[in-house]
């Protein structure tokens, strides 16, 4: 009995010394991952590199953009804009039109003409602007003037066109009512710009718009004078002929002394022409080719009054006549 005692405790303890002894570690396996896994995983990373420094080059262009060019896209358009078409100079245009328009006979009438005038020439022009005051034998009164163009002619320079109406008076001996006409005209006004105020820097000018025709007006520098001799002689006389039809003749026969391909729409007898009061001769481009500055006296029918305008000329030769390429077209120059 004690035998089979001693070997159950025998059995026993080698179990409990069997559980008492440490038992050896399952190696731990490493997850098992895709092919492919790295490559994948160095993109990102690449990608996340490039796109963090392209979003620094951009915001480093556009803040140093900032800085270099405060202004807004539409003030800088504003700033190289001609002042001289700007609503602005259009309403001091049609002021200068207003006031031009106005006028009577007597001395006291002239005076206050002038003076209101004043404040619209530019030094050195006739402060009756064009009108002749001596020869006026009816009053006028400004009825009101419609904006038909505005040409840019740059250097802070532009041509103002109205359709101007007005309204003509006068003392008829025996009669109790004075006689009274209307008038319309399309008048060209030439506004400068200085920089501190507008102006205007020659004498305005009558045109005659049909459908889509239009007169530019422009101005000369550096033009060499070109010597007294016959030919200028002949191109000043062709002057009379030319504004005698520019005034009278229809489109068609006006055609008969411009260049060929050249069309312009006369004054359709709304003016007469009466003078050449002056004209500056200049060489053109071209040997026989000249530009004519004048100063052109023309009469309204209606009122028989003279106003006195400025024009100029593209002259050529061809072959044994002269003919006119152009009328106050010259673009981008500075009187």
């Amino acid at each position: 009995m004690d035998e089979k005692k001693l070997k159950r405790n025998s059995r026993l303890s080698m179990v409990k010394k069997a559980l008492r002894s440490p038992q050896p570690k399952k190696m731990k396996q490493k997850p098992q991952r895709p092919r492919g896994y790295m490559a994948r995983k160095t993109g990102a990373a690449a990608f996340w590199v490039l796109f963090s420094f392209m979003f620094l080059v951009v915001a480093v262009t556009l803040f140093s953009k900032t800085n270099d060019d405060p202004l807004p896209q539409a003030t800088r358009a504003e700033e190289t804009e001609n002042p001289s078409v700007k609503p602005e100079a259009v309403q001091f245009a049609q002021s200068f039109t207003a006031h031009y328009f106005n006028w009577g006979s007597g001395e006291e009438k002239k005076k206050e003409r002038e003076k209101k005038l004043s404040s619209f020439l530019a030094e050195g022009l006739d402060p009756q602007a064009g009108l002749n005051t001596d020869k006026v034998t009816w009053n006028s009164a400004h009825k009101g003037s419609t904006l038909k163009k505005v040409e840019d002619l740059g250097n802070n320079k532009s041509l103002v066109t109205f359709y101007v109406t007005a309204e003509l008076t006068r003392e008829v001996d025996g009669e109790d009512e004075p006689e009274t006409k209307s008038i319309s005209k399309y008048f060209v006004v030439p506004v400068a710009y200085d920089g501190t105020s507008y102006g205007i820097y020659e004498l305005p000018k009558f045109t005659h718009i049909e459908e889509q025709t239009t007169v530019k007006a422009d101005h000369q520098i550096g033009l060499q004078k070109a010597a007294s001799s016959p030919e200028t002689s002949r191109v000043r006389t062709f002057l009379d002929t030319f504004f005698t039809s520019y005034t009278e003749d229809s489109t068609d026969k006006l055609a008969y002394i411009l260049e060929d391909g050249s069309r312009l729409a006369g004054l359709n007898k709304s003016m007469t022409f009466v003078k050449v009061a002056s004209a500056d001769i200049y060489e053109g481009p071209k040997t026989g080719e000249y530009i004519v500055q004048s100063e052109v006296v023309m009469q309204d029918p209606e009122s028989d009054m003279q106003f006195h305008t400025d024009y100029e000329l593209a002259i050529k030769k061809d072959g044994e006549r002269f003919v006119v390429s152009s009328i106050n077209e010259r673009e981008g120059n500075e009187q």
